[in-house]
């Protein structure tokens, strides 16, 4: 299942979900012309990734993580751009 979640005209969609010890790929469009940043929190709210991503405004980025290190479980996206935000979920299965 693909996870797309909208939130001020912003979109992410997360896939493979769930994910075995692949890479998730986070797909996304900017909104505007700035540094995104992207965390993975765990189910306890615990930060397991950041990191800064450059973008440009209508350009379509994918941003590919390895979840290898991860155990399994629920975890949640957080991805900011200025003042825009979408958030979206995926499961870890091993």
């Amino acid at each position: 299942e693909i996870e797309i979640l909208f939130a001020n005209n912003f979109s992410i969609d997360v896939y493979p979900n769930p994910i075995i010890d692949q890479k998730l790929n986070i797909n996304f469009q900017s909104p505007v012309k700035s540094n995104a940043q992207l965390v993975i929190y765990d189910i306890m709210g615990k930060q397991v990734y950041n990191t800064n991503i450059v973008c440009s405004p209508d350009n379509y980025h994918t941003k590919e993580i390895s979840v290898s290190g991860l155990p399994s479980g629920m975890y949640f996206i957080n991805l900011i751009v200025e003042n825009h935000k979408a958030f979206a979920k995926f499961v870890k299965n091993n």
